[in-house]
Parts: structure tokens; C-alpha cells; sequence
């Protein structure tokens, strides 16, 4: 029987029965009636609100799925992230959907959540919007991109046609940096920095503690590579740190600052529960 994932790996299955699918598709939908709500205090055209409202609601989602991926071994955790975003969305305003999704593809290509490589359709298509998201914003997606796919090729189970698409994306950043004078403008404000720091530091314990995964891939049921999901956690904070310098498109920094900081959040106030009901059972 022909391996019906043999061209494209990177989906996870939505599984309604799961009390954390149920919760998201709420917070979604909500996310959209929320924002078709505030369009009705502007001028704005019908089907510019149902657009809108649209982004918001998949922003919603591509949060939470990036979450998943950043703490796969606590379902709960992305909720708070999911929070911070509808904050995000209130102040703002709705950010692009695409950069949100190749980050989303990049963490699936890492952690391998879904238990096997990614297939060809997904390499291509991720090698696609590293150039497209390039020339839109600048040299950092291609840089990016092409960073993750190198260390594709390099870790556990390795994904060797990574490696050549991870060169010419190398190459293909370092023509564009050439391009743009072979300077990088930093442009972040004390408050940016301030922001990232203390994300940092709320994700810091989720990285040290990666080590201890437990949760398995979707579709082999084998347990995730530690070392995998670690590598991402880490690429994620380059991806928030070089893309909130961008002058383009650093303006939506808040979401993966947003992410870190509820997963770490989450994670502090578990560990504290945990605590206390140990101290507790001590005492007894």
C-alpha cells in the first residue's frame, strides 16, 4: 500500500473529541466575532470586516498550533498564549498571516511533531516562502529558513535533501543582504528590548526543561527527539529577536514575544501548583 504522506507530512489532524480542539475552535470563532465587532465602529465596508475578521480568527489558530509546538508535552500552555494574541489583536491590530504560518512550518520541520520528515511538497513549499517572504520584507526569512533546513539535514533521522535547499537559500539571503547596501538596520526601542528579555527569561526554564519530553508523533506514536524540540524552542528566539530589529517587519514582534512569555508563564504557575500540592502531601 502506497504511504498516503509520502509527498506531505507537516498536517496534524484536528481531533474534535480532544478537549483542547473543542476549546481553540471556541476561542477562534470567538476571536472573529470579536473583531467583526469592532469593525463596526469604523467605516469600514462589509466585506472588508468579514476579511478582517477572518485574520483575526486564523491568527488566533496559527498561535495556538505555533504554541503546541514550542510545549508539545502541555496543551494548556498555548491557551495563555492565545490570550496574549487577542490582547495583541484589541491593541495592535491584526498582523500578516503568512510569516506566522512559515514559522509555524519551520517548528513541524524541527520537532517533527508529526512523527516523520517533511515530505517534498513541504520542503519546496517552505524553501518558497523563505525567497517569497524575502523580497516582501528582507534577507532574514531566507537567512532563517535556510538555518533550519541545514540543521534538518544534520540532527536525528536526518533529512538529506535539506541540506542543498538550506545552501542555495544561504545564498539566495546573502545576494539580498549584498543588495541592501550589506547593512542591517536595527531598529528596535528600549521597550522592544525590555519585552524580549523578559520573554526570554520566562522561556528559558521551557528550554532547560525540554529535556524531559514526553509527548509522541502524531503519526508514529514514537516519542519526539529532546534535542529536536529544544532546537526549536532556540531557533524561536532568534526568529523573535533578528525579526523585531527588522524595520519592516519588526512592528509585529508582540506574537512571538506573546507566545514565549504565556507558555512560560503557564509553565512557572504549573511547576507552583505542583509544588503545593507536594509541600501539601509532605505535611500530611
Amino acid at each position: 500500500m502506497r504511504n498516503p504522506y509520502r509527498l506531505t507530512t507537516l498536517g496534524r489532524a484536528l481531533d474534535i473529541k480532544h478537549s483542547g480542539t473543542r476549546k481553540i475552535i471556541v476561542f477562534t470563532l470567538l476571536a472573529g466575532i470579536f473583531s467583526m465587532l469592532l469593525q463596526f465602529t469604523s467605516e469600514t465596508t462589509l466585506q472588508t470586516s468579514l476579511l478582517l475578521s477572518f485574520k483575526a480568527a486564523m491568527m488566533v489558530f496559527l498561535v495556538w498550533a505555533i504554541a503546541r509546538e514550542l510545549d508539545p508535552d502541555h496543551d494548556n500552555s498555548s491557551f495563555v498564549a492565545v490570550v496574549f494574541t487577542i490582547f495583541n489583536i484589541l491593541f495592535l491590530g491584526i498582523q500578516p498571516l503568512i510569516p506566522l504560518l512559515w514559522i509555524l512550518l519551520l517548528l513541524r520541520i524541527m520537532n517533527r511533531s508529526v512523527g516523520m520528515r517533511a515530505g517534498i511538497i513541504d520542503s519546496f513549499i517552505i524553501f518558497i516562502l523563505g525567497i517569497l517572504l524575502s523580497l516582501q520584507y528582507n534577507w532574514i526569512f531566507a537567512m532563517l529558513t535556510a538555518l533550519v533546513l541545514i540543521l534538518d539535514s544534520r540532527l536525528s533521522e536526518a533529512h538529506r535533501l535539506h541540506l542543498p535547499l538550506g545552501i542555495i537559500l544561504a545564498g539566495i539571503s546573502t545576494y539580498l543582504f549584498s543588495t541592501a547596501g550589506g547593512r542591517i538596520d536595527l531598529e528596535i526601542s528600549l521597550f522592544e528590548m525590555i519585552s524580549f528579555i523578559v520573554a526570554v527569561i520566562l522561556f528559558l526554564p521551557v528550554i532547560i526543561d525540554s529535556g524531559k519530553i514526553t509527548s509522541v508523533g502524531d503519526r508514529t506514536g514514537e516519542k519526539l527527539d529532546p534535542t529536536r524540540v529544544r532546537m526549536a524552542q532556540i531557533v524561536t528566539l532568534g526568529i523573535a529577536f533578528l525579526l523585531s530589529i527588522d524595520s519592516i517587519y519588526g512592528q509585529n514582534y508582540p506574537i512571538l514575544y506573546g507566545i514565549m512569555a504565556g507558555i512560560g508563564i503557564y509553565r512557572m504557575l504549573s511547576n507552583k501548583k505542583i509544588n503545593e500540592k507536594t509541600d501539601s502531601n509532605f505535611t500530611e
